[in-house]
């Protein structure tokens, strides 16, 4: 009853679109819960679907269902975001194990977790702005940039010395 038909699924563009999407998953329902969306190049919302009910929300059966969803969806990014019952909602150690591990899944596919976000009675945590749970998209493509732009002054410079010789 909560899937919006595509015509006019949420797109998110920022931190603040993420938060809001993640936030109205759970207007009706403060069980402990774990979702993901699945965002596409454009940033649309290609896929949203509840992955877990209560805390530990991670093991080898979810990473599956998150890889096949990533490939069925033609995604490029995860959000996950997990409802808890606290007022101040905080990270468990395992889920920053728990992200890293599936942004490593996830990069053999070549999607990559946006954020984690977790939903608390009256605050919400963005994992990407408190703790490293791996490159985005975005840093990834910066940084082969970058790299590509270095290997390009290396290779002009060693043929500037053949020249020369």
């Amino acid at each position: 009853y909560r899937e919006v038909p595509r015509e006019i699924m949420p797109v998110i563009l920022n931190r603040s679109d993420a938060i809001s999407y993640a936030s109205s998953l759970f207007m009706n329902d403060r069980r402990a819960q774990t979702w993901i969306a699945l965002v596409n190049s454009g940033g649309v919302i290609a896929y949203s679907g509840r992955v877990f009910t209560g805390n530990m929300w991670y093991n080898e059966r979810v990473r599956t269902y998150i890889i096949e969803r990533v490939l069925s969806y033609n995604a490029h990014e995860v959000i996950v975001i997990s409802r808890r019952g606290l007022d101040t909602p905080k990270p468990f150690d395992l889920d920053l194990a728990s992200l890293r591990e599936l942004a490593d899944a996830l990069k053999m596919v070549d999607a990559y977790i946006l954020d984690y976000i977790i939903i608390g009675k009256t605050k919400n945590v963005s994992m990407r702005q408190v703790a490293d749970i791996g490159n985005s998209r975005w840093e990834d493509q910066e940084k082969s940039c970058f790299m590509n732009e270095s290997e390009e002054v290396l290779e002009v410079h060693a043929l500037s010395e053949i020249m020369d010789v």
